[in-house]
């Protein structure tokens, strides 16, 4: 099953740049605005996929990998996490020792529930032993995910069915300063190891 997904999903790549959907109307740039040098705030608390309450500095400490996406989505957002999966299980790094990933939703409607729920999928799709620990799968309230879209310059737009929105990883020092943005929805594991 794994097979037949990534084969889909390299039909797919060429067609996905570093946007996701289109969008709807012209209300809002969808963009990235890289805010390198700056810090997320360690003040933001989200939900892990347990349902914990989780602030940001108690996750940080280690280089950090975040992945903005909405669960519920179903075009570009798995393939930036079935990515983000298959470069893990190809780099010499060890999750948890030398840096962790943090899914976070920028959609208020993501739950816990279903945080938990997609992360054992891509746990799966990393193909090695993993310590599930060092991937959170975070969800919050509209509050948090504005204070932190904003801290990292992710710009993105509700439509009818789902967002508008850039398709980047965003790494983090181990005190939460934006070190590098990689944009679009494939990563060669030397460009993973080095941002």
């Amino acid at each position: 099953m794994r097979t037949i997904f990534l084969i889909i999903t390299l039909f797919l790549l060429p067609a996905i740049n570093s946007y996701g959907h289109e969008p709807a109307n012209n209300e809002q740039e969808i963009t990235i605005n890289e805010k390198l040098g700056s810090y997320v705030p360690a003040d933001i608390i989200f939900s892990d996929e347990d349902g914990k309450p989780v602030m940001m500095k108690d996750l940080l400490g280690k280089p950090t990998v975040i992945a903005p996406v909405y669960l519920s989505c179903t075009n570009t957002c798995p393939v930036l996490l079935i990515s983000l999966a298959d470069v893990i299980g190809k780099v010499n790094m060890q999750e948890g020792k030398d840096y962790i990933v943090l899914a976070v939703s920028f959609d208020e409607k993501d739950t816990p529930q279903l945080a938990a729920q997609k992360k054992q999928d891509y746990l799966k799709a990393i193909n090695r032993p993993f310590t599930g620990n060092a991937w959170k799968f975070l969800t919050g309230s509209s509050e948090s995910i504005r204070k932190f879209t904003q801290a990292v310059g992710f710009q993105f737009q509700p439509e009818e069915a789902g967002f508008s929105h850039p398709v980047t990883l965003i790494f983090l020092a181990p005190d939460g300063k934006i070190v590098r943005y990689l944009n679009g929805a494939t990563f060669l594991p030397f460009e993973f190891e080095l941002a």
